[in-house]
């Protein structure tokens, strides 16, 4: 899965799903896939907003506050295209047909 995963990356695929309950593996395999591609690895979740991991420390940190809405994560990112990747994590309430927008953005 994890070389599947960074096979996707290179190919700069824009959106990938990945439907998990483990999610500290998950986390280790964009890990290590933003550390050999050498990009920058940030996470979204509606709690903490926009988070950055730092490598030294081994953790996410917060990195955008004010990014906690679904819409400003998809814009941080827009904003951001070249060299990022971006953790949407529990993404899925706002796929839905109530959001066209943010559907169509994705």
């Amino acid at each position: 899965m994890e070389e599947n995963l960074l096979n996707l990356i290179k190919a700069n695929v824009k959106l990938i799903q990945i439907i998990s309950y483990e999610s500290l593996r998950i986390h280790a395999m964009l890990v290590h896939s933003s550390q050999k591609l050498k990009r920058e690895l940030f996470a979204w979740n509606r709690v903490d907003g926009i988070r950055r991991w730092n490598a030294e420390n081994k953790r996410f940190e917060v990195h955008e506050e004010d990014f906690v809405a679904p819409n400003s994560a998809l814009e941080f990112f827009d904003e951001h295209q070249g060299g990022l990747i971006l953790l949407l994590e529990d993404f899925h309430p706002d796929l839905t047909e109530d959001k066209p927008g943010i559907v169509k953005t994705l």
